[in-house]
């Protein structure tokens, strides 16, 4: 059987001198094209974390701004309740300082992200569409090129949504922080109008 297939190989070969006949030859002539699609996809996946980043950071800049919008409010109540004779006014009011810097900071940090910043893109220059144009270029250096191009733009994206979320996560972790006190000074604006009632 072995004879057959190497005589057919060989009948074969000079007529169609492209056909690939062994897993070799299909592996050194498709290595390029494995190279090009994990590049290809690599860049995907950059870019879908490039916009879930941006998703995000508009979700927590939203859930700031609504917080804002309650927050001034309910500081006029705390501060209408609260005695300035009462102990715990002395800690409600160096609170709410420290609340509105925190608040102030996330939205510092997550405005950061949406910031212009040069979104990295495919590079389309003459020597792809020259090799493109050339017969005698092998299809490899076309996936080469593209290879090059898709590495540069991942090196790029992966700066950039790196800050992006660096931003996001002190975001984040401000508006905790900022929410945390929140709750700390309305539980001790209650605990001073139980404190009074008594």
């Amino acid at each position: 059987m072995k004879t057959v297939e190497n005589l057919g190989r060989a009948f074969l070969k000079p007529l169609f001198p492209y056909l690939k006949f062994s897993p070799e030859d299909e592996l050194r002539n498709n290595k390029y094209r494995l190279l090009y699609d994990y590049s290809h996809q690599l860049y995907d996946e950059e870019v879908q974390r490039f916009k879930d980043l941006e998703d995000k950071s508009f979700k927590l800049l939203t859930a700031l701004s609504v917080i804002s919008l309650l927050y001034i409010p309910t500081l006029n109540w705390v501060l209408s309740v609260t005695k300035p004779w009462c102990v715990l006014s002395v800690l409600v009011i160096p609170m709410m300082i420290v609340d509105v810097a925190f608040f102030l900071r996330a939205w510092k940090s997550l405005s950061e992200t949406f910031k212009l910043t040069e979104v990295p893109k495919m590079p389309l220059d003459n020597n792809l569409l020259g090799i493109f144009n050339d017969d005698n270029e092998h299809i490899n250096s076309l996936y080469y090129h593209l290879y090059l191009g898709y590495n540069e733009s991942i090196i790029q994206y992966k700066i950039v949504n790196d800050k992006k979320s660096k931003y996001i996560s002190d975001g984040h972790k401000y508006l905790q922080k900022g929410f945390t006190y929140f709750i700390a000074i309305l539980s001790f604006a209650v605990f001073g109008m139980i404190l009074e009632s008594l």
